[in-house]
């Protein structure tokens, strides 16, 4: 048990013994119960809530304190605090775990400086991250997939919410988080690495591109991925080049241009001695590009999409217009750019390339059985 692990009994139980003839641990249901000590050490770790004799009479005077890294008004990183928080109570369709790693991405900066956390009912403590790893500690009294002790990954997103996963402990709500197990040689650094970012980038090739998975044999697509080797984009380009077949021209600056060629690139414009779009014409195949993708934001391409792009083919951003990386990006941003919504429009109403602004799609069925177990589909994934 990690020292971490053992901190949680401690607080929860006190210092057990082997000698102990029972241990208190907090139950599911918010009640002390009571377990023969196994042959751990620590009695939390063996505990089982479907085996318990109940002891009323003893109550917490106060929830166990945690650790968690959250804000209250807007000013990434000034505004960033190291926190006390408390776990509540479970509902019954609820998880509690122990986060062993988490990842922090752009967007967490982005939420953390949106301007609305300044209004005086929303400065309260608000958590950060979404991805995680961890270990589950509490099962709610509806929940039957998980037990106490099952490692675990996944994704939950809940903007302005109490609880993130940059934190040593958060509840998750089982019908809305993606909650996936943790197989044998997913470590869990890898696995808090994955989701927002495999989820954006496989939502922008898969669903918006309509690039076929798996691919059609002999029908090879060309796209271009603007920011190869961006968060999303070194992910962008594995799928692409590994599951989806694809012929990749994609963007980077002379120090990446290496770094994106491992991860499946065919053809890369170094942005830092040629404009992208002269670069995007170079390589341009015969009727245009299957698919840009773009990574990075901006508009240098727009006005030339009928001449890059076949036809029936779009154009996928998940930021928009904006370029500052400290400004949210994705579908969220359609209200304050109204070209941006002329434009979608325009597209789907075919008199201009296909246009769309997009968030990722958070689906359980596009994380399970790729990243884990079934990582050699993917020649292995960094």
């Amino acid at each position: 048990m990690s020292l971490f692990a053992r901190s949680v009994c401690d607080n929860l139980i006190g210092t057990p013994t082997r000698q102990q003839p029972y241990a208190h641990v907090y139950d599911v249901q918010a009640k002390i119960v009571a377990r023969r000590p196994s042959a751990s050490p620590w009695p939390c770790n063996s505990f089982h809530h479907n085996k318990t004799l109940v002891i009323p009479k003893v109550h917490f005077h106060k929830m166990p304190q945690f650790k968690a890294w959250t804000y209250t008004t807007p000013g990434y990183p000034s505004a960033v605090l190291f926190s006390d928080i408390s776990l509540p109570p479970l509902s019954k369709n609820q998880i509690h775990i122990r986060i062993q790693a988490s990842a922090l991405n752009p967007v967490d900066i982005q939420l953390i400086n949106l301007p609305i956390w300044y209004l005086p009912g929303l400065r309260y403590e608000k958590g950060i991250g979404e991805d995680f790893a961890g270990e589950v500690i509490g099962v709610g009294a509806d929940v039957s997939k998980w037990k106490i002790g099952d490692q675990v990954w996944g994704f939950t997103i809940s903007p302005g919410g109490k609880f993130g996963t940059v934190g040593e402990v958060m509840p998750l709500d089982t019908t809305k988080a993606i909650i996936l197990p943790r197989k044998e040689g997913l470590k869990a650094t890898e696995a808090a690495s994955l989701p927002l970012v495999f989820l954006t980038a496989y939502t922008a090739l898969v669903y918006y591109a309509q690039i076929q998975d798996p691919p059609i044999e002999g029908a090879q697509k060309r796209i271009l991925v603007l920011g190869g080797s961006t968060g999303v984009g070194i992910y962008a380009l594995q799928i692409a080049a590994k599951r989806l077949g694809c012929h990749i021209v994609t963007t980077a600056s002379t120090r990446n241009i290496d770094f994106v060629k491992s991860l499946g690139a065919n053809e890369v414009i170094d942005y830092t001695h040629t404009s992208v779009l002269k670069g995007a014409l170079t390589y341009l195949p015969d009727g245009g590009y299957d698919a840009i993708i773009d990574l990075v934001g901006g508009m240098e391409l727009l006005p030339h999409l009928n001449t890059l792009l076949k036809p029936e083919a779009a154009y996928v951003t998940i930021v928009g217009d904006k370029t500052s990386r400290n400004k949210l990006g994705g579908a969220f941003i359609y209200p304050f750019f109204p070209r941006m919504v002329l434009r979608t429009v325009a597209g789907y109403l075919g008199y201009s390339r296909k246009y769309y602004c997009i968030n990722l799609h958070a689906k359980e069925e596009y994380l399970e059985g790729n990243p884990t177990s079934q990582l050699a589909r993917y020649g292995g994934l960094i």
